[in-house]
């Protein structure tokens, strides 16, 4: 199913309208006065193709994140109107076909370098930053494989990131007096072997608690 609504003096869009025609495959708009698509949009789920190209549009919403068949995107020749892409593009998991192109968008976010099956991207007349146009000039092909890179670097850092923080909390509870899970383990097996030897409160630092020595223990160590 489709809905062609070219040529017209469109300038909105009904804010419910997704909830309507939620088997729509085909959705197109351009040439229109369009600003703005409703959060509905995101109910489209099974979408295949949405092109808004030669409207007026300010932005898109993020709710486009959730048209996970969506293979064709065409925001292109919205000229100084649109000037950023929300970071739910990166959820398109379907997206073969992306076109950006004659717009104002300075950056375009990382989250794209998750488009795996991404084949198509076009960001002519653009005043990029990132990606750098040295990047944007050597073709779609250059520009993939550079975003696939910055989104793989955002997770590398991620991770470094939790690696440390995590490292200072398990400093900041060792400092409080808490053991490290190695030494937890030596402790137990003492304790239930009921074998205190001291070795671990010298090797850790720390001081430790073990059973009391009765009194015949006390005499046998004197004759020891």
């Amino acid at each position: 199913m489709e809905l062609i609504a070219n040529f017209n003096q469109l300038e909105v869009w009904p804010s419910d309208f997704g909830f309507q025609l939620v088997n729509l495959q085909k959705l197109y708009l351009h040439l229109n006065k369009i600003t703005g698509l409703p959060s509905s949009i995101g109910e489209l789920r099974s979408l295949k193709v949405l092109d808004i190209h030669f409207n007026k549009l300010r932005s898109l919403p993020a709710a486009v994140g959730n048209l996970l068949n969506l293979e064709m995107l065409d925001v292109s020749s919205n000229f100084n109107d649109l000037t950023t892409v929300p970071d739910s593009i990166g959820d398109l998991v379907s997206l073969l076909d992306l076109d950006l192109s004659f717009n104002q968008i300075h950056e375009l976010p990382i989250s794209i370098g998750r488009l795996t099956n991404l084949r198509r991207l076009k960001l002519e007349e653009n005043p990029l930053t990132i990606p750098p146009m040295e990047v944007v000039q050597q073709g779609e092909e250059a520009v993939i494989a550079y975003m696939s890179e910055c989104w793989k670097e955002s997770l590398r850092t991620d991770e470094e990131k939790t690696l440390t923080d995590s490292g200072d909390t398990a400093h900041t509870e060792n400092s409080k007096g808490w053991l490290p899970t190695w030494a937890g383990g030596v402790l137990l097996n003492n304790w239930f072997g009921k074998m205190w030897t001291g070795e671990v409160t010298d090797m850790l630092g720390v001081k430790t608690w073990g059973p009391k020595k009765s009194e015949d223990d006390a005499f046998l160590d004197q004759q020891l």
